[in-house]
């Protein structure tokens, strides 16, 4: 789980707003550094290179003094600036928690979390990138009388959610059946990894909830299962801004 924080938001900036030749220097100096290895680095984006330097306890809670390096030298003093406020609102205790807190910390579960599939679910290796394996399903539609109509469309996530042909409104809810195997979870996966590399932007907030692991109501399953323990909120609070 991440952990909802400055940080998350923090991260989120700084890859928004580093040009390609600011993340190739990035990915050069870690790699020369000694940091992070070439094969991890290669095709990594800011965001997933930061979320492997905390794995390998290099920058966290209240230590980013690698980071703020980085930032100087690549010239963005501003960003690193920001980086050292954020250590140190970590270290003496910050704010409690916004929706904007909770908001950045799906975007950072969600695009390191579900960046890859694994293509045999009972096994953890291999892991493939999401991105190069998936592929847009073909759907059918069901009509007025619950028979399915042969379509040759093949429909994008964010075509799925366009205004209905019925009415002119956008689609509000929407329900995917089919054989197991067939697509419907990595689909998910996929939107909610699209949304938090901004290319799902219909979307202020994506809560990917397996439903296999809920026993109890929606809001405190996203407490269950994508917020950790210490999260300054309560579902009810968040379930009110929902």
């Amino acid at each position: 789980m991440a952990e909802v924080s400055l940080r998350a938001r923090l991260y989120l900036k700084i890859n928004d707003n580093l040009s390609q030749d600011d993340v190739r220097s990035l990915r050069a100096t870690l790699v020369t550094d000694g940091h992070l290895g070439q094969a991890r680095v290669e095709n990594a984006t800011p965001l997933e290179m930061f979320n492997m330097l905390e794995a390998d306890n290099k920058i966290g809670k209240g230590n980013l003094a690698l980071l703020v390096d980085l930032l100087k030298a690549l010239g963005k003093t501003k960003l690193a600036q920001e980086a050292e406020d954020v250590a140190k609102r970590e270290k003496t205790g910050g704010p409690s928690c916004t929706v904007e807190d909770v908001i950045a910390c799906l975007k950072e579960l969600y695009a390191r979390e579900h960046a890859h599939v694994r293509p045999l679910p009972w096994c953890e290796d291999p892991k493939l990138p999401l991105g190069e394996v998936y592929t847009n399903l073909r759907h059918q539609r069901k009509d007025d009388k619950g028979r399915f109509e042969d379509t040759d469309t093949i429909v994008s996530l964010a075509d799925i959610y366009k205004t209905s042909r019925a009415k002119d409104k956008n689609v509000r809810r929407i329900r995917v059946e089919g054989d197991p195997g067939i697509g419907k979870s990595c689909s998910c996966q996929k939107l909610a990894h699209d949304w938090s590399s901004g290319k799902l932007d219909i979307f202020k907030a994506v809560f990917f909830l397996e439903i296999r692991h809920m026993s109890g109501k929606v809001k405190d399953a996203i407490f269950e299962q994508l917020l950790p323990e210490d999260t300054n909120m309560t579902p009810d609070q968040l379930w009110s801004y929902i």
